[in-house]
């Protein structure tokens, strides 16, 4: 079978998904695992490995930070839409901002 290469761009997330896949299906490459991959997808056919959602085995641990004292920045690099997001949260829950309290029962405005 004649093969093409193409580009794919993917999500983080998605591409450790997919390079667990790759190990765990005994794949030689990731361009395998996404072949058969979508070879399944397509005739409906679905292996043992296709069911495996764990991501053991991907993570690799820098031997320059073993006790992983920078993980908790180098992690908020990879999303740093999240942390925008909690800090306006923050920022709306501490000065709400065109929140009207409602009048106690007995002194509402009749108008």
């Amino acid at each position: 079978m004649n093969k093409r290469a193409i580009s794919v761009t993917l999500d983080p997330g998605n591409l450790v998904w997919l390079r667990a896949q790759t190990v765990s299906s005994g794949c030689r490459s990731i361009s395998e695992a996404l072949d058969r991959l979508i070879r399944e997808a397509r005739t409906g056919s679905t292996e043992k490995s296709a069911l495996i959602r764990s991501v053991v085995g991907t993570l690799q641990i820098a031997e320059s930070d073993p006790d992983l004292s920078t993980a908790d920045a180098a992690i908020r690099e990879l999303f740093p839409m999240a942390s925008h997001h909690r800090r306006r949260m923050a920022t709306k829950k501490a000065h709400p901002k065109g929140r009207v309290s409602p009048l106690p029962l007995g002194k509402q405005k009749h108008g």
